[in-house]
């Protein structure tokens, strides 16, 4: 049951921050994803924006075979970015261009999808530049994204103008009307967000895993004093209703005996009735300690604090013991601090001393000796009760306060109680702010220790 529980427990928690985890990574991939689209796009439209500007001089009678020459043999001036064709009949066109590192290329097509120029900072075959601008064409997109050559492209696509400055003081001239194709090569944009993705997910499933484990330890160590407190509920029920089976059987035997024998006078018959009243009055003190304990450990039970002397208590209650330990011949030798004042609950401190000395004259072996200290420590008052006897294991010491328990399995039934004193003891004494605890060595002594603060 409690496995089921805890797995229960681990599928709701594993599923809870796995979708945290899941929404978390998505937003940080779609973040990262947009940002770099917008940071390429950006790049595309600012170059878009500043990359032809015309100067067109019409020089029909001074061509210049030397300009021409010059033109043809030493190709564009690199390092200006200039690229310059001859159009019209003695006309000079120079382009000045500013690319920037980030354009790849770019074309100029006319309206029919011909590409009039084209300007490229890398080397690539010219099928290839064709071939993208078909696919730009083709898409029908002013801004996208295709794969060419195993590379990843992207594109902006805007009208633009060529404008002619004319001599004479001419106005300028528009003299052609084009569509510019820039291209961007964003392949490692995309191996940077395909990074990212297996980043993502190989930490997410490693953050996962060690996350599972972690709340498996805890769902365990969480579980386990609920599956204990199940466990002990368990072995009280059953405790309970052994116990509760001897004095019934008792009540129904001589039940079945008076039943028997009706013609028998009351007098005659008086040993069955007695036997009756010792069961009865057995289930009564049982019922009554298990009411006990239930009020204590739900707190119902409420105390009443005043000042008293713990020291005269003490003294009388265990004057009270003195016949009982006469005759089985005990040896009593007490330590008790005169007038020590504690604001408690009187009757409960009562309670607890009964049954502390009721516990060492129950399990102290014939002529053995019981010893009783009461001293102040601080703000503390410290008792001490100690008894010669058979003693308690190591194993079994932590369970002496446990309901039910008895430390010698053999004397259930010969020694008087049903195990339940020092449970009631424990709980008086954890509802009145204080500690108790046990120690025993095996054949030597039982020694409990009671701290109370003042």
């Amino acid at each position: 049951m409690f496995k089921k529980l805890r797995n229960k427990f681990l599928l709701i928690n594993m599923s809870v921050i796995s979708l945290v985890m899941l929404g978390a990574f998505t937003i940080i991939y779609i973040m990262t994803y947009n940002n770099i689209q917008n940071e390429n796009k950006k790049k595309l439209d600012a170059q878009t924006e500043k990359l032809v500007t015309i100067q067109r001089e019409i020089k029909r009678k001074e061509i210049g075979s030397e300009l021409k020459n010059n033109i043809e043999e030493n190709g564009p001036t690199e390092s200006k970015k200039e690229i310059t064709n001859i159009i019209g009949e003695g006309g000079i066109v120079t382009q000045k261009i500013s690319l920037g590192d980030s354009v790849s290329f770019s074309v100029e097509v006319d309206s029919n999808g011909n590409v009039i120029e084209g300007h490229s900072f890398i080397s690539m075959p010219t099928e290839t530049f064709k071939k993208a601008t078909e696919i730009a064409l083709e898409n029908k997109k002013n801004f996208s994204t295709f794969t060419l050559d195993g590379k990843k492209w992207q594109y902006v696509i805007k009208p633009s103008e060529i404008i002619a400055n004319q001599t004479n003081d001419l106005p300028p001239q528009i003299i052609n009307k084009v569509t510019l194709i820039n291209f961007l090569d964003v392949t490692e944009s995309h191996k940077a967000l395909f990074k990212l993705l297996t980043t993502l997910i190989s930490v997410g499933l490693i953050t996962l895993f060690a996350i599972y484990f972690i709340s498996r330890y805890f769902a365990n160590r969480a579980i386990e004093p609920i599956a204990e407190a199940w466990k002990k509920q368990n072995q009280f029920v059953a405790d309970a209703s052994h116990e509760l089976k001897t004095p019934l059987a008792i009540i129904n035997a001589n039940y079945d005996v008076l039943m028997a024998n009706q013609d028998e006078t009351i007098e005659n018959q008086q040993k069955w009735f007695n036997h009756i009243r010792v069961g009865s009055d057995r289930m009564t003190k049982l019922i009554n300690n298990l009411l006990t304990l239930t009020k204590m450990e739900e707190a119902i039970d409420e105390v009443d604090c005043k000042m008293f002397d713990l020291s005269k208590e003490v003294y009388e209650v265990m004057m009270s013991m003195e016949t009982v330990l006469k005759d089985k011949e005990l040896t009593l030798n007490h330590a008790i601090e005169s007038n020590i004042m504690i604001e408690s609950d009187l009757e409960k401190i009562k309670q607890l001393m009964i049954i502390l000395f009721d516990n060492a004259v129950k399990y102290t072996n014939e002529h053995g000796k019981i010893e009783v200290n009461l001293i102040k420590v601080k703000r503390h008052a410290k008792f001490t009760i100690k008894n010669s006897g058979k003693g308690i294991s190591a194993e079994d010491l932590p369970k002496v306060f446990d309901r039910f328990y008895r430390s010698d399995p053999s004397r259930v039934h010969k020694t008087e109680g049903y195990g339940l004193g020092l449970s009631i003891a424990q709980s008086i004494t954890n509802r009145l702010g204080g500690t108790i605890s046990a120690s025993s060595i095996e054949n030597e002594y039982t020694e409990f220790t009671l701290l109370l603060e003042l």
